[in-house]
């Protein structure tokens, strides 16, 4: 036989469920569509190859991660700063798909406004497609250019002044 939960929680848990249903409905659908869509690592690359843009910055976090959430800042703000001279930035979530309304109230905590995706498939398909040598830690930042090489990577939490000079090199010396 089940019990029914107390009053107190089953009103508490019922506003929290509108709310969360509030926050990932607009009348176009739902925002987790359109903020957050799920990526292998194969359709991470061809989105990557399919972009016109000179370089593109991968940044893989989570919201359980502290050096990612702790980076994530610096990370949109030097990407913005680059934008203008061909730098993309796509986040990529680490997180479970069961985890999608944290991550999407992350991104929105953080305005993120690039391009962001929650991984799914096999965690080592993922990282084979993405960077054969990374273990699957994270934070994991990596550039590609406009081919979809990997021109740089960052295993572990970047700093902004580690990216804003990597991108400042990569940038200048770059044809286009």
């Amino acid at each position: 036989m089940r019990r029914a939960l107390p009053r107190p929680v089953a009103a508490a848990l019922g506003v929290t469920l509108a709310a969360i249903g509030a926050a990932c409905t607009t009348s176009a659908g739902t925002k987790s569509e359109a903020k957050l869509r799920s990526v292998t690592g194969p359709e991470l690359l061809e989105r990557i190859r399919a972009s016109d843009a000179r370089f593109t910055v991968v940044n893989v976090w989570a919201t359980w991660c502290g050096p990612c959430r702790e980076e994530f800042p610096y990370v949109q703000s030097v990407a913005r700063s680059f934008a203008d001279q061909g730098v993309d930035l796509i986040f990529v979530s680490a997180d479970f798909d069961a985890e999608r309304p944290a991550t999407i109230h992350f991104l929105e905590s953080q305005g993120a406004d690039f391009p962001s995706y929650i991984k799914t498939g096999e965690d080592g398909a993922f990282i084979e497609a993405v960077a054969p040598d990374w273990s699957g830690a994270i934070p994991f930042t990596v550039v590609f250019d406009g081919g979809g090489e990997r021109v740089h990577a960052w295993y572990g939490q970047v700093s902004e002044t580690d990216l804003r000079s990597t991108l400042t090199r990569l940038v200048a010396t770059s044809s286009g």
